[in-house]
Order: C-alpha cells, then structure tokens, then sequence
C-alpha cells in the first residue's frame, strides 16, 4: 500500500496518517475475530460437560 501511494505522489504526512489508519482498523478486525474465536471456543467446552 505505501508503494501505491508513494507512486501515487501522496506526501509523507497523508502516506503516515493513512498507513496508521489501515493498521487500526486491521488490529480492530483481528482482535474482533479473536474474541469471536473464544466464544467458540468457549462454546464447544461447554457442551462438552453437559
């Protein structure tokens, strides 16, 4: 992505402010996905002791 913008001509500070973006909004999905797989985990222990 830096490669695209950089050949795309965006300056350094927009190029940073859009990389960081991208990174939060990946952590956001990554750490959703991870609670998402608890709860399953979570789920199948459960009924395995009923």
């Amino acid at each position: 992505m830096n490669a695209e913008l950089l050949k795309a001509g965006v300056g350094e500070e927009e190029r940073t402010q859009k990389l960081n973006k991208m990174a939060r909004e990946q952590m956001k999905v990554l750490l959703t996905n991870r609670e998402k797989q608890k709860d399953i985990e979570k789920g199948k222990g459960r009924k395995g002791l009923e």
